[in-house]
């Protein structure tokens, strides 16, 4: 992964409408499409023959499109706490020679 592929899905969260109805904890199933985003779909049952419950979660003025360019959610490299860097030393020892160059990279961030 790249540091871009990293988002901000603060636009996504404050779409969000709070569906009271949708009992999360009583889904054996849960499904999400790419065609109705909008929408989650919960089975609360294992039997493939149960119809789905469907719960709409977002409100009806949502623009998809614009969450699907959610913005990055760092601009910077993210710097390595002093632990850390610490134990990609102490790791560096263990590995094989071809990997151990990506690890050291990290370090010089």
């Amino acid at each position: 992964m790249q540091q871009n592929d990293f988002k901000d899905f603060t636009p996504v969260e404050k779409a969000l409408i709070r569906n009271t109805k949708m009992k999360i904890t009583e889904g054996m199933w849960m499904k999400v499409t790419s065609d109705d985003p909008t929408n989650v779909y919960l089975r609360s049952s294992h039997n493939i023959l149960r119809p789905w419950s469907i719960f709409q979660i977002y409100g009806r003025k949502i623009n998809l499109a614009s969450l699907c360019n959610l913005p990055e959610i760092y601009t910077e490299v993210m710097p390595i706490s002093e632990e850390k860097k610490k134990d990609l030393i102490d790791m560096c020892d263990y590995l094989p020679q071809e990997k151990k160059q990506f690890y050291q990279d990290l370090l010089n961030f």
